[in-house]
């Protein structure tokens, strides 16, 4: 049973690594006649870090975060945390931008644990103009995404399995869309020392 888990873990993370290296869509459109490119909707969830600990790492901690952290990087995560806790971050951007994330997590003895955060991200006021160069007015930019997330331990196979439902919109000059998403996520730690691996889309 064991080395059926254990060809299953490799799987998983194999096809998570031919994920990661699918080309940005920017990339795969590069011959397209564009000028400049203001990034692709939800492109901060990839970008940013929801605490200084896991920016300081360089954004690694899909497989570190016990914290609420773990809501944004791998919901498996979560299911170590060891006691409730809240996290709010706050980074300024330039002219007047501002990336935030919020996330609280509530362990359970029994039915495992459940997390919910807001991460959002928001430009300054800008100038709009028409095509003669003459001021009509400002806009903004504004994204948010907000995760119901949870996760357990499966002790009879020593993982950690956690799931996600995601929420997004965005706000742009009077315009407004939303989205759906789902994140999973799967993490185990091995006897060897300092060893860990996790798996997470």
């Amino acid at each position: 049973m064991l080395i059926i888990v254990n060809r299953i873990i490799i799987k998983i993370i194999i096809l998570s690594m031919m994920l990661a290296t699918i080309p940005r869509v920017t990339e795969c459109f590069e011959w397209l006649p564009m000028r400049a490119c203001g990034g692709l909707p939800g492109e901060y969830l990839t970008t940013f870090s929801p605490s200084a600990r896991i920016g300081a790492m360089g954004g690694a901690g899909a497989s570190s975060a016990t914290d609420c952290s773990g809501v944004y990087l791998n919901p498996a995560l979560i299911s170590s945390s060891p006691d409730r806790a809240l996290l709010p971050t706050v980074c300024p951007l330039w002219y007047d931008g501002a990336f935030s994330y919020a996330g609280i997590v509530y362990p359970t003895e029994d039915v495992g644990c459940l997390a919910l955060s807001r991460t959002a991200i928001t430009s300054g006021i800008a100038e709009k103009r028409d095509a003669l160069g003459y001021e009509t007015g400002t806009f903004q930019d504004s994204q948010s995404a907000y995760n119901l997330a949870y996760a357990r331990n499966v002790r009879k196979i020593g993982i950690d399995v956690g799931g996600s439902l995601k929420f997004v919109s965005q706000s742009l000059d009077g315009e407004h869309d939303t989205g759906f998403g789902v994140d999973i996520g799967a993490f185990r730690r091995w006897d060897y020392p300092d060893f860990s691996c996790f798996s997470a889309a």
